[in-house]
């Protein structure tokens, strides 16, 4: 019966991602959308960070950068990059109360080509309950969601998020904390 469990597990963990073990906690997603202004209001910063990982260095980051001048209807910076970035850089604590993390990644800016690093330096907090939930849809990625094999048990916090995301000089695209984040984990649903 145990080894049935095992292996029912191993596949609804295959179904969330196909990178934990059956042995993992589960899988762990933080996300966050800041906005903010410079200036006279004319330039608008957006960035959403979506990451998730399980106990495996297969942390994915899926991150956003937007940057408009809206007075002179100019886009001035557009990134959008999907990353693995490994072991250690998505830290939970286990009553999803907080998560860091911290990473360098490279991408591209697709209004000029030109290519720099990017370095998160994040936290959230959670400001909320946590409230859980069985289901079988879950996000694998931004406007991606996969259908579980049995149910699993979703727990989200709703949270705040600040820090930095920078093109590694003084420039920080995140210089207000974002309100709209969220701490989630996701696990197999015990039998029984």
């Amino acid at each position: 019966m145990w080894l049935q469990a095992v292996a029912q597990g191993a596949l609804v963990l295959a179904a969330l991602g196909g990178d934990a073990m059956a042995a993992s906690p589960g899988k762990r997603v933080a996300e966050a959308s800041f906005t903010s202004y410079e200036g006279n209001g004319c330039i608008t910063t957006e960035v959403f960070v979506f990451v998730k990982g399980g106990d495996s260095a297969n942390t994915k980051l899926f991150l956003t950068i937007s940057q408009v001048d809206e007075c002179n209807d100019a886009v001035l910076l557009s990134v959008k990059t999907k990353a693995n970035i490994g072991d250690g850089a998505l830290i939970f604590s286990p009553d999803l109360s907080s998560a860091t993390l911290r990473a360098t990644v490279p991408v591209t800016n697709h209004q000029t080509g030109k290519d720099f690093n990017t370095i998160v330096n994040l936290t959230w907090t959670g400001i909320e309950e946590t409230t859980a939930t069985d289901t079988l849809i879950v996000a694998d990625e931004p406007g991606r969601f996969l259908k579980a094999s049995s149910p699993v048990r979703r727990s989200v916090r709703v949270s705040r998020a600040a820090g930095a995301v920078t093109d590694g000089t003084n420039r920080n695209f995140t210089p207000q904390p974002a309100e709209d984040a969220s701490l989630t984990l996701i696990q197999v649903k015990a039998k029984g």
